[in-house]
């Protein structure tokens, strides 16, 4: 005679749980997605880091530094523009004819 089964078999259970994997290593993820940038916050913020506000200040201070230096450059490249416009005009100048030779 045959027996009533009580429960799901080794095979069945197998399945399930290869099915569950799955969908474990979506939450998983999901939740390191999350909560990892939250923990992160909340470490600095335990451990007596700088805030996110000194960062912001002290890079918009760096990226003005940066910007200064770049003026300059600019400056001096118009200033090395300008002077090679002078001397070319002044060599085309002295090629026309009846220029001076």
């Amino acid at each position: 005679m045959l027996q009533a089964q009580s429960g799901p078999t080794t095979v069945q259970l197998v399945v399930m749980v290869l099915g569950a994997v799955p969908i474990v290593g979506m939450f998983t993820f999901a939740a390191v997605k999350i909560l990892g940038p939250i923990g992160q916050a909340i470490g600095r913020r335990l451990g007596g880091g700088s805030s996110s506000g000194e960062v912001v200040d002290r890079r918009l201070e760096l990226m003005a530094d940066d910007l200064d230096h770049l003026r300059a450059q600019l400056v001096e490249t118009q200033e090395r523009l300008e002077f090679a416009e002078r001397l070319l005009a002044t060599r085309q100048h002295e090629q026309l004819p009846g220029g001076p030779h």
